[in-house]
């Protein structure tokens, strides 16, 4: 079996009014369905303030939407050996998603690198670490990830993130007995 690779094109504003683009769905969850709202509605303003989105084809440049990740600078609060705070000028992944169709694909694979969300990830922490070598960022990539997400985390896991004790980005939607809003991980390279 010949490994199907996701082929990532830099998103443009006007991307967003695309046919598949607009039908990009990642679940009825409600931990799933703002994924899907983003990049139909919100990826344009994003782009305009500097995030960089990808969409990830399969084979070439027009193939289908698999699905799409981004990358954004930011401000990270991190938790020190001490406990006291730092922030740290970093990378983010604002949002990232993979369309439903897509799920668990390629079937069949034994290399767990070979599945697309992984290749989505791996593609955003090469961004990232790219960029940190062509300017002043220091060696940090965050994200969010909501608590119900439970494949999404072990997805991060995998990819070396970790849980970033204490930070967590508030959302309303989440109740207070399942956390504080979304939870912080972060990657580091060395």
């Amino acid at each position: 079996m010949a490994l199907e690779k996701l082929v990532p094109v830099r998103m443009k504003k006007d991307d967003m009014k695309r046919d598949d683009v607009q039908a990009f769905r990642c679940g009825n969850d409600p931990h799933e369905t703002p994924l899907a709202e983003w990049i139909k509605h919100h990826s344009a303003m994003h782009i305009g303030c500097g995030t960089k989105v990808w969409l990830y084809r399969l084979q070439s440049n027009d193939g289908p939407l698999v699905g799409y990740g981004s990358l954004a600078t930011g401000k990270i609060e991190t938790t020190e050996e001490d406990n006291s705070k730092k922030l740290v000028k970093g990378f983010e992944i604002p949002m990232l998603a993979l369309h439903e169709e897509y799920w668990g694909r390629p079937k069949g694979v034994a290399d767990p690198e070979a599945k697309f969300s992984r290749q989505i990830v791996r593609h955003l922490q090469q961004e990232a670490r790219e960029a940190q070598l062509r300017g002043t960022r220091e060696r940090h990539l965050a994200l969010y990830v909501h608590p119900d997400a439970t494949q999404a985390q072990d997805l991060y896991l995998a990819c070396g993130f970790t849980f970033a004790p204490g930070r967590f980005l508030p959302n309303p939607d989440i109740p207070p007995e399942k956390a504080p809003g979304l939870l912080g991980m972060d990657f580091v390279w060395s």
